[in-house]
Order: structure tokens, then C-alpha cells, then sequence
């Protein structure tokens, strides 16, 4: 009601429909996003083919992994609460009991970020570039990453080690796409 009082243009469908092709075309999925679905395409649909079951799978080895690489860097404290906010905190838990195809992509970003901490550049580069080959939000986040990297590199070659970690996977699903 509060639109349309004050008369917003796009409150109705047909303002909504009538917006340019462009917006209607816009598509935050990445070529990497097939690798999901790639189980019922070659095996037909079933419950063990379903992709929202490898979505969780994948966001659980990531964030198993990088608890694991954390887990002498914090305590125990500081460690439980950075999982509980990954996976507990309400936005989280509703993705991950929805099925979200977000999960994988934010499981990657933490452990890319996990991989960063432990000054591992090249391979926090590829879990980055993995998630950007997987969607578009991951982007912003691979952007915060080189910053870190270039302003808390200790060892010559850090920063080009990580873009060259993001850009193969993001390459690898890309170019085949765009040639």
C-alpha cells in the first residue's frame, strides 16, 4: 500500500513486464553451476540425483575443511562461533534447509578465506575462483581477497598467485562458453 501510495512505477506487473529485455535477461549463474546438475543428467531424476543434495555436500566439505584449517589459528571459542555463524545464524540455517544453490558458493568463500588466513594464496585463489565460476555474488568477495592478499603479503608473488588461483577456474568454465 505504502508504494502505491506513493505511486512507485514498478509496483505493478505490467510496469514489471514492460522493462527492458535486458533486466529480463539477467542470469546470476555461472557456467560451474552444471557440474550440479550433471548427476541427474547423466542418471536420470532421483533422490540421490537431486542437486540440492550435492549443493549441501559440497557447502559441508568446504566448511569441514575450513575448520580445519582454522583450527590452530583461533580457539576453540572463536572457531564455534565463526561455524555457528556460517551455519546457525538464521539466513544460513534458511538457506541450508532450503536447499539453496547459494551453499556451495558461500562454503567456497569461507575457505577461501580460511586458505587466506593460513597464507595458502594460490589456494584461496582457486576456492574463490571456484565459487566466481559457480555465480556472480562470489565476485565482490574474490575483490576483498586480492585487497587482503596485496596488503598482507609477507612473500613476493602472493598477489599474482591468487589472481592466477581465481582466474583458472573462472577461465576453465568461461572460455568454453564464450569461443
Amino acid at each position: 500500500r505504502f508504494l502505491r501510495r506513493i505511486r512507485t512505477r514498478f509496483v505493478e506487473r505490467e510496469a514489471i513486464a514492460a522493462l527492458p529485455e535486458p533486466l529480463h535477461g539477467y542470469n546470476p549463474y555461472q557456467p560451474g553451476m552444471v557440474l550440479f546438475g550433471l548427476p541427474s543428467a547423466l542418471f536420470g531424476v532421483h533422490w540421490w540425483t537431486d542437486a540440492r543434495l550435492y549443493f549441501a555436500l559440497a557447502a559441508a566439505a568446504c566448511l569441514i575443511a575450513a575448520a580445519g584449517l582454522l583450527r590452530g589459528l583461533a580457539g576453540k571459542g572463536p572457531l564455534l562461533r565463526a561455524f555457528q555463524a556460517s551455519v546457525i545464524f538464521p539466513v544460513c540455517a534458511l538457506t541450508f534447509t532450503t536447499g539453496g544453490d547459494d551453499m556451495p558458493v558461500a562454503g567456497l568463500m569461507v575457505l577461501a578465506l580460511a586458505f587466506a588466513a593460513r597464507k595458502r594464496h594460490l589456494a584461496a585463489g582457486l576456492a574463490i575462483g571456484a565459487a566466481g565460476a559457480l555465480k556472480l555474488f562470489a565476485w565482490p568477495v574474490a575483490v576483498v581477497l586480492a585487497f587482503r592478499v596485496w596488503k598482507g603479503a609477507d612473500a613476493p608473488g602472493a598477489l599474482r598467485r591468487s589472481l592466477l588461483g581465481f582466474a583458472a577456474p573462472v577461465a576453465a568454465t568461461m572460455l568454453p562458453i564464450l569461443l
